[in-house]
């Protein structure tokens, strides 16, 4: 009777076995992560990079003179700083979340994956951040595949930047004699920053696995989200798409 038991343990232990080792399945082609970028597909990156910099730098002087400000006791000129941090902040969100669901869209259609290095908690300085790395670290040593890591990636950068921008509207100037480190804001501005970084980085892995044929209607869609003119894709001699 033990061995009509055992057999079906047996049997379910081999396919779990399987499923996670992928015997029997096709392996996926994974590109380097240091794969050169054609003329087209660096100037989309280099497009969204620039964007995303440039919002960065305005919170970063905005967020520094509120907090100077408030230290040296102009508590009304820092809440007007504040109030124009807090916008820029708006603003810079946007542009992270529409890139990441334009990095969703597209996901689809890649032909490759690219390995991107996994988010640990010592990265970010903020609590509620490393939290939430610290428990999707936890499921990621559950995730064997190039593909579904780079979705399980995607998803924390996603849920990051909807966290830390209510973190960063909930948090309020220091009202005692402060330098600005340590504070709230401080933390969330970092981890921010490294969490719209991460998503250029991301994008541009996406950039990499994308065919030829998925970079016109991309260009469209990038140049739309900031505002820019269509970056035309450059032809060969040949009348075929470059790479």
């Amino acid at each position: 009777m033990s061995w009509f038991l055992a057999i079906p343990v047996l049997i379910l232990v081999s396919v779990v076995a399987r499923r996670l080792l992928h015997l029997g399945t096709e392996k996926e082609p994974v590109r380097s992560p240091s794969h050169v970028l054609g003329p087209q597909r660096e100037a989309l990156y280099s497009m969204a990079g620039e964007e995303i910099e440039t919002y960065i730098t305005m919170v970063a002087v905005s967020l520094n003179d509120a907090l100077e400000e408030q230290q040296a006791g102009h508590a009304e000129l820092a809440l007007q700083l504040h109030s124009l941090a807090l916008g820029e902040w708006g603003r810079l969100a946007k542009v992270v979340q529409s890139l990441q669901a334009l990095t969703v869209r597209y996901l689809v259609l890649t032909e490759y994956t690219v390995p991107l290095r996994p988010l640990t908690s010592h990265h970010f300085r903020s609590q509620i951040m490393a939290d939430h790395v610290r428990f999707h670290s936890f499921l990621d040593q559950f995730v064997f595949r190039p593909r579904l890591r780079f979705k399980l990636h995607l998803g924390i950068l996603r849920h990051a930047t909807q966290i830390l921008t209510e973190e960063f509207c909930r948090a309020t100037l220091p009202r005692e004699d402060f330098t600005g480190r340590g504070s709230k804001l401080d933390y969330c501005f970092h981890d921010f920053d490294l969490v719209a970084k991460e998503s250029l980085v991301v994008f541009r892995a996406l950039l990499a696995c994308l065919p030829d044929s998925a970079l016109p209607s991309l260009g469209e869609e990038v140049a739309s989200l900031f505002g820019k003119r269509v970056i035309p894709v450059p032809l060969p001699t040949d009348g075929t798409l470059s790479s």
